[in-house]
């Protein structure tokens, strides 16, 4: 399976591998999911999954190894985002943050700041709604700005895939068990397999799996 290289990723100055400045770092617990494939700068990635699947567990472990490299990131209409959570998969908060719905922002407000948003951060988060508003610019400017843009969309297979936000990469995590991490009123689910699987570009059924 070919890695898709976006065309015109910028290289941000203070990586020193070639490489490594063309895609963003994976903290150990994503490696075996996603192996040799590479999130590039530049991408478009469609996370999919449905509620309480262990989405914001795997954007967390998205976020984790970037935010430890000095990556900042921005999440922005997703109000439910559980930063406790982010906080125990060692994400570093301090490089992390979000634009919260709740605060009576509308659609098309939320999309005119995650469009202002990657002039300046490594990774922005929106959910599909947001992007669907206008898709191909938020991936143009993604692509022109080496940042990469992480669309969080409500379905769990390839069959569900919906058209109107074009994707460099789609993961689809899947369900799986899991086990509470202290306290009941914590509410941070640690212990259990998180399954992926990736879709590249124009192919129609996923093609890597592991867990």
């Amino acid at each position: 399976m070919k890695t898709y290289s976006a065309p015109g990723v910028a290289v941000r100055k203070g990586v020193g591998d070639a490489n490594e400045a063309k895609t963003l770092p994976t903290c150990e617990r994503l490696q075996d999911a996603l192996k040799d494939l590479s999130i590039r700068r530049g991408s478009t990635v469609v996370v999919h999954a449905l509620p309480a699947t262990g989405t914001y567990t795997f954007l967390s472990l998205l976020l984790a190894e970037p935010s430890r490299k000095g990556i900042y990131s921005a999440v922005v209409g997703l109000g439910d985002y559980n930063f406790s959570l982010a906080a125990y998969l060692d994400v570093d908060l301090s490089k992390v943050i979000t634009i919260d719905p709740k605060l009576r922002f509308s659609e098309r407000e939320l999309a005119r700041a995650a469009f202002a948003l990657l002039d300046g951060f490594g990774i922005v988060v929106i959910s599909g709604k947001i992007a669907s508003l206008n898709s191909p610019r938020f991936s143009a400017k993604a692509r022109q700005k080496g940042a990469t843009l992480v669309v969080v969309e409500n379905s769990s297979s390839p069959k569900d895939i919906s058209r109107r936000v074009k994707a460099d990469l789609r993961l689809f995590v899947g369900r799986s068990p899991w086990t509470l991490s202290g306290s009941v009123s914590s509410g941070i689910l640690t212990e259990g397999d998180i399954t992926v699987q990736a879709v590249e570009r124009m192919e129609h059924y996923p093609n890597r799996r592991a867990s």
